[in-house]
Formats: C-alpha cells, sequence, structure tokens
C-alpha cells in the first residue's frame, strides 16, 4: 500500500510541475503575441492582412502590364533607327570647289534595314540622293563615301547590341 501512496505523490507532483511550466510557457507565449500585435486586435490584423492581400493583387496585375509593355518596346526598338554613320567628302577633288560640304549618311535598324542619303555639293549646285538599304546591302550601287557611311552604322550596331 505504502508504495502505491508514494507513486500518488510522486505522480502529483509531477502534475503540479506540469502546470507550472504550461503556465509559464502561456504567458511567455502571450507576451510574445502582444508584441507581435504591437497592442491590436484580430479584427486589425486580418484588416492589415486583406489590405496587403490586396497591394500583392496590384502588384502582380502592375508587373503583369509592365513585362507586356516591355516586350512591345522591345519589338519597336528592333525596328527603330540604331544604327548611324557619316562620311563627308570632297567629290571634287584639287578644285578647291566645295570642300568638304558633301556627305553620306547611314540610317539602320537592328536588322540593318534603313537609308542611305548623300549629298554633293557645290557653289552653284548641290543634289541629294537616297537608297534603301536592306539586310544591310543596297539594289543600287553604292559610292566608296556611301559604303563607308554604311560600314560605320554597321559598326555602331554592334557596338550597342
Amino acid at each position: 500500500m505504502e508504495s502505491l501512496v508514494i507513486n500518488i505523490d510522486v505522480l502529483l507532483c509531477i502534475l503540479i510541475g506540469s502546470i507550472i511550466i504550461l503556465t509559464i510557457w502561456i504567458i511567455h507565449l502571450e507576451r510574445k503575441l502582444k508584441h507581435f500585435l504591437g497592442g491590436k486586435n484580430a479584427k486589425t490584423l486580418e484588416n492589415t492582412l486583406l489590405f496587403i492581400k490586396e497591394q500583392v493583387k496590384r502588384q502582380r496585375a502592375i508587373n503583369q502590364k509592365t513585362v507586356s509593355e516591355i516586350g512591345y518596346i522591345n519589338l519597336q526598338l528592333k525596328t527603330s533607327i540604331r544604327g548611324v554613320g557619316m562620311v563627308r567628302f570632297n567629290p571634287f577633288k584639287g578644285t578647291g570647289v566645295g570642300g568638304n560640304q558633301s556627305f553620306a549618311l547611314a540610317f539602320l535598324d537592328n536588322n540593318q534595314n534603313g537609308i542611305i542619303l548623300s549629298s554633293l555639293y557645290s557653289r552653284d549646285r548641290f543634289s541629294a540622293f537616297a537608297k534603301p538599304i536592306t539586310q544591310g546591302t543596297s539594289s543600287f550601287e553604292l559610292t566608296k563615301e556611301e559604303s563607308q557611311a554604311l560600314l560605320k552604322a554597321q559598326e555602331t550596331l554592334t557596338g550597342s547590341i
């Protein structure tokens, strides 16, 4: 009978010790919860979480729109003028007429499509010419200066990729 009493006393002590430990743990958790909530109640915390959820939803929509617009801009950039080359020259060598007022100017997009504008300048006359460029070549014969301008424009394209 005595061993049964000891076991009941031991069990009672273990139970009381467990109750004390659990009480301390609950108090500790309540302090942490009060600190987490910052003096707010569960209703305001729920409102805050709903607000954050709505903000994330809006941000996803904005991000999706931004990605779409960047894709459109990238497509536009491929067909915009990005390569430019210019050569100034004197078509009337040795005569002193016109100086280096004549020029060849090449404009290219990323696909090397574009145009070459050329001018010939003299004191009594000015002439301008335009030649289309498709994939880096022209169906018209290019002068030495126009070829140099085209090469410069192609070099600016490779430098900007």
